[in-house]
C-alpha cells in the first residue's frame, strides 16, 4: 500500500510540472501501466510493481483533471470578447480606490454577436474555437466605479474577457499558475451590470454567512490590527496593511497570518476538551462509549466549522483531512504510523485536488510537517520521562521542568524547520529569512496560544456579550501591535549587522543536482549524528548561496527586457556593472510592478546593487516602481528625462557617456528640453561595444527619431519606442537603424491596442525578428551570442502554461 500511494503522488506531481504536453504525458502513463501489467499477470506483485502502477494511475488521473480544466479555460482568441453573463459573487470583493475586484461563478453566459479577436494570430484562429467563452465556470473580475458589491449576490453583467496570461518572468509571483490551480478560467472587466432582484433587494443566499458576519465585526472598529484578526478567523487577509506584509516576510512569520494547520489543530483540541467535558456531565454516557469518543467527535465538529468559516483553503483542507484519518483509525481501534499518516493525507489531497502541486504553499506546508516528523518522532522530544537523582518531585519543580521542556522543544522546532526548509524555501521563494527561528519562537506561542483563541472568542461572544467582545478585541489588537513592533525591531537589528533577509540570486541558478545535494545535507544535519559529522555536512547548505550566476565576459553586455505589462523595465549588464532603464508601472490602485516583478528578477539575477538607474521620463508606467526599488537597492546615480517630483538625480543630456568593462553607454537625446513634450524628453540611451549595439528609446515620437537618426548606425537590437504606438517608429527611422531584432514592451491585450499594425509591418520589413513581451514574456539577448534570443514562453513549460504567440 505505501508503495502504491507514493507512486500515485509522484505521478500527480510529475504531470503538474513536467514540461510536456498532456498527450505525451498520457502516452507515458499508459505505457507505464502496460509495463506493470506484465509482472502482475505473472503474479510478481513486488513493491516496485505497485510503485509503477501508482505512478501510472496518478499520471492518468492528473491528465484527466488537467484536460478537463483546460477545456473550460478561455482561449487566446476569446480575449477582447464581450459577453453577457449571469454570475454569483463568491467571497468578499476587494476595494482599491474606484475598483472592486471579486470572484464570480458563472451560472450562464450569452454571447451577443460574434467574437472579435483582439489578437490577430493565424495559428490560434485556425486551431482553437472561440466558443470557449460559453464554457466558463469561474472568473476573476474587476469593476471600476461600480455599485457596492457583496458576497453571494447575483448579477447580470456585461464583461470584456481576457485569457489567463500573467507576466512571464524568471522571478516574481506566478499569476498564471495561480489562476489555473484556483480554477479561474478567465479574467475580465465589468462594463455594466444589473442585480438579479428578489422583490426589491438583490438576491442573496438565505443561509447565514459567518464569514460576512466576522468581517463586519472585525472591520467596524478602527483598530490597528483588525485585518490580522479577520485573517486568523476567516482566512481573509485582504484588510492587512501592505507595510505589515514586509515585516512578516522579513521575519519569516508570514505563515502565521493565515489559517494554518496549527490553528485548525488548536481548534480541534479545544473541541476535544469541550466534548470530554460535556460527556463528564452525564456519567451514564461514559459507561456506554469509549472514553475519548466524545472528544474526538467534538474536535471534528469544531474543526469542520472553523474550516468552513475560513473558506476551506488548502491548509484547512490538509489539517481537516489529517484529523479525519486519525479519527477513522481511532474508531477502528488501530494505530497509524505518523509517516504513513502523512502519506495518506498527501495522497488524499492530491486525489481531491491534483492541481495543488502548482502552489508553493502545498510544498512548504507538507515539507514543514515532514521535517518535524523526521526529527521529533524518533526522539520523542516531548515525552515526560522520570526525573533522575535525589531532587524532590514537588509541584513547583514539575512546573519549572515542564516549562523548560516546552521552551527547549520550541527552540529545537525552529532550528529544525530553519535547516530542513532551506532547500524548499530556496526553490520556491528564492530566499530565506536568517532571523526566522527567533521571529517564530516569539510569534508562534503568542499568535497560536493567545491571539487565535481570543480572536475566535471575541467573535463568538459578539452576539451574546457585545461589550466584553469589544474589550477582548481591543486587547488582542494591542497584543499584535506590540508583537509586530518587536518583530520590526528584530528585522532592523538584523539588517544592521547584515543578517536579515537573505535573497541569494544564485539560489535560482543552482542546478537540480546541487539542490538534491543541499537537501541531503539538510537531512543529515538534523539526523542523530555526532557533532563533527554534522558540521562537515553543514557545508552543503551553503551551495545555493555560493552558486555562480553567469555574467557577461569582458567587453560584452546583456540586455533583459522584462515582461511588465503596459510599461517598461530593462536591465543592461556588463561583467562588473548593472544598469536599470525604467522601473515599470505603479497603477492607480496601488499595484506596484517594480515591487512585484522588477525586484524579484533583479535578485534572481544576483543583482544586489545598481550602478545606474535611468528613468526615461515621468510617465507612471516608466517610473512607478522607482521608490520600491530605491528602498531595496543601493543606487549609484540616477538619470532622468522630464522633471520628476521627489526623485533626486541628474538630467540626461545628449553627449554624456561612460564606459564599463569595454562597453560604451551614451545618451543621444535630449540635447535640449525646450518646447518638448514629456514623452519627447525621454532619455535615449545607446549601448555598444566594438561589434554590437542596442538602443533604448523611452516614448519618443517620430519627430525626435528624425532628429537623432543621423547619429545612429544599424543596430543589433532596438527596444521600440512608446510600446509600439503609431506615433513612433517612422519608416525613415527604421530604415536607417535596420535593427536585426526589435523588441516591444507592451502588455498582453492592453487597452491601447499596442503595438499598432502599421508599426509591426514596418518592423517586420527591416528586422529579422520582432518580439512583443506580452506575447513571449521576458526577452534576453547577449552580445556574445547575438543570434540567440531567449524568450520566457519559448522555453519548455508544463502543459498548463500559455504558449508563445506569433504575430506573423
Amino acid at each position: 500500500m505505501p508503495s502504491a500511494l507514493i507512486g500515485f503522488c509522484v505521478g500527480v506531481v510529475s504531470v503538474a510540472w513536467l514540461p510536456l504536453s498532456l498527450k505525451l504525458l498520457s502516452i507515458a502513463a499508459l505505457s507505464l501501466g502496460f509495463i506493470c501489467f506484465v509482472p502482475i499477470a505473472f503474479k510478481d506483485r513486488c513493491n516496485f510493481t505497485f510503485l509503477l502502477c501508482g505512478v501510472s494511475l496518478g499520471m492518468l488521473y492528473a491528465c484527466g483533471v488537467g484536460n478537463y480544466n483546460l477545456q473550460h479555460r478561455l482561449k487566446d482568441c476569446g480575449t477582447g470578447a464581450l459577453i453577457t453573463a449571469f454570475v454569483r459573487i463568491s467571497g468578499s470583493p476587494i476595494v482599491q480606490g474606484d475598483r472592486q475586484s471579486f470572484d464570480a461563478v458563472v451560472i450562464s453566459a450569452i454571447q451577443p454577436g460574434s467574437v472579435k479577436p483582439l489578437l490577430l494570430d493565424k495559428e490560434i484562429k485556425g486551431k482553437t474555437g472561440c466558443d470557449s467563452v460559453l464554457h466558463l465556470r469561474k472568473l476573476r473580475l474587476s469593476w471600476y466605479q461600480g455599485p457596492q458589491l457583496h458576497d453571494q449576490q447575483y448579477w447580470h453583467v456585461e464583461i470584456k474577457l481576457k485569457a489567463p496570461r500573467g507576466f512571464q518572468n524568471a522571478g516574481g509571483f506566478d499569476y498564471e499558475a495561480w489562476m489555473f490551480y484556483s480554477r479561474f478560467d478567465a479574467s475580465g472587466i465589468v462594463k455594466s451590470g444589473t442585480p438579479h432582484l428578489n422583490g426589491s433587494e438583490p438576491f442573496r443566499s438565505a443561509s447565514p454567512d459567518l464569514a460576512v458576519l466576522a468581517r463586519q465585526f472585525f472591520l467596524q472598529r478602527d483598530l490597528a490590527q483588525k485585518g490580522v484578526m479577520l485573517a486568523l478567523v476567516t482566512g481573509d487577509n485582504k484588510a492587512i496593511k501592505p507595510s505589515l506584509w514586509g515585516i512578516l516576510r522579513a521575519s519569516g512569520t508570514i505563515h502565521l497570518i493565515v489559517i494554518s494547520g496549527l490553528h485548525v489543530g488548536l481548534i480541534a483540541a479545544l473541541g476535544f476538551f469541550v466534548g470530554q467535558g460535556f460527556v463528564r456531565l452525564f456519567p451514564p454516557l461514559m459507561i456506554r462509549m469509549r472514553a475519548r469518543l466524545p472528544g474526538v467527535l467534538g474536535g471534528l465538529v469544531c474543526s469542520y466549522l472553523y474550516c468552513g468559516l475560513s473558506g476551506w483553503n488548502l491548509p484547512a483542507q490538509r489539517a481537516f483531512t489529517t484529523l479525519i484519518i486519525i479519527a477513522f483509525f481511532y474508531f477502528l481501534n488501530r494505530r497509524l504510523h505518523s509517516g504513513n499518516c502523512l502519506l495518506v493525507v498527501v495522497a488524499l489531497l492530491l486525489f481531491i485536488d491534483p492541481l495543488s502541486p502548482l502552489s508553493s504553499g502545498f510544498w512548504l506546508s507538507f515539507g514543514a510537517v515532514a521535517v518535524l516528523l523526521y526529527y521529533f518522532v524518533p526522539r520523542s522530544a516531548f515525552d515526560g520521562g522520570a526525573v533522575k537523582g535525589d531532587i524532590p518531585l514537588n509541584r513547583k519543580f514539575l512546573i519549572l521542568a515542564s516549562v523548560r521542556k516546552v521552551a527547549l522543544g520550541l527552540v529545537r522546532m525552529q532550528w529544525v524547520l530553519f535547516v530542513g526548509m532551506i532547500p524548499l524555501m530556496g526553490i520556491w521563494l528564492g530566499h530565506t529569512s536568517l532571523v526566522a527561528p527567533i521571529g517564530n519562537m516569539l510569534a508562534v506561542p503568542v499568535i497560536s496560544w493567545l491571539v487565535v483563541p481570543s480572536s475566535m472568542t471575541s467573535f463568538l461572544l459578539s452576539r451574546v456579550c457585545e461589550s466584553f467582545a469589544y474589550q477582548l478585541q481591543t486587547f488582542t489588537s494591542n497584543v499584535l501591535e506590540h508583537l509586530f513592533a518587536i518583530l520590526d525591531a528584530l528585522n532592523q537589528l538584523a539588517e544592521g549587522i547584515n543578517l536579515g533577509y537573505s535573497q541569494a540570486g544564485a539560489m535560482h541558478s543552482t542546478s537540480v543536482f546541487a539542490w538534491v545535494l543541499t537537501a541531503f545535507s539538510a537531512t543529515l544535519l538534523i539526523s542523530p549524528l555526532n557533532l563533527k559529522t554534522r558540521l562537515l555536512v553543514a557545508s552543503g547548505l551553503l551551495i545555493p548561496f555560493v552558486g555562480n550566476v553567469s555574467k557577461p565576459e569582458e567587453g560584452e553586455f546583456r540586455l533583459t527586457v522584462l515582461d511588465v505589462g503596459q510599461g517598461s523595465a530593462y536591465i543592461v549588464e556588463t561583467s562588473e556593472h548593472r544598469l536599470l532603464y525604467d522601473t515599470a508601472a505603479l497603477t492607480r490602485t496601488g499595484f506596484n510592478l517594480g515591487d512585484v516583478v522588477v525586484i524579484p528578477n533583479l535578485l534572481r539575477s544576483d543583482i544586489n546593487n545598481l550602478d545606474v538607474v535611468v528613468l526615461s521620463h515621468a510617465d507612471m508606467d516608466h517610473v512607478g516602481g522607482y521608490d520600491a526599488i530605491s528602498q531595496k537597492f543601493d543606487i549609484g546615480i540616477t538619470y532622468h528625462g522630464s522633471p520628476m517630483t521627489g526623485i533626486e538625480g541628474e538630467r540626461c543630456m545628449a553627449g554624456q557617456f561612460w564606459e564599463w568593462n569595454g562597453v560604451r553607454f551614451e545618451f543621444v537625446h535630449p540635447s535640449s528640453i525646450r518646447e518638448l513634450s514629456r514623452n519627447d524628453q525621454s532619455c535615449v540611451l545607446l549601448v555598444s561595444n566594438f561589434k554590437h549595439s542596442i538602443l533604448l528609446t523611452g516614448d519618443i515620437s517620430k519627430k525626435i527619431e528624425l532628429q537623432i537618426r543621423q547619429q545612429l548606425h544599424p543596430l543589433s537590437v532596438l527596444v521600440v519606442a512608446h510600446h509600439g504606438s503609431r506615433t513612433s517608429s517612422s519608416q525613415e527611422f527604421i530604415r536607417r537603424v535596420q535593427p536585426a531584432i526589435s523588441i516591444i514592451s507592451a502588455g498582453y491585450a492592453n487597452q491601447f491596442r499596442h503595438p499598432h499594425e502599421d508599426v509591426l509591418a514596418r518592423l517586420n520589413r527591416y528586422s529579422q525578428l520582432v518580439l512583443v513581451t506580452g506575447d513571449v514574456g521576458t526577452v534576453t539577448w547577449a552580445s556574445q551570442y547575438p543570434d540567440e534570443v531567449v524568450s520566457a514562453r519559448s522555453l519548455p513549460a508544463p502543459y498548463w502554461r500559455a504558449k508563445e504567440l506569433s504575430r506573423d
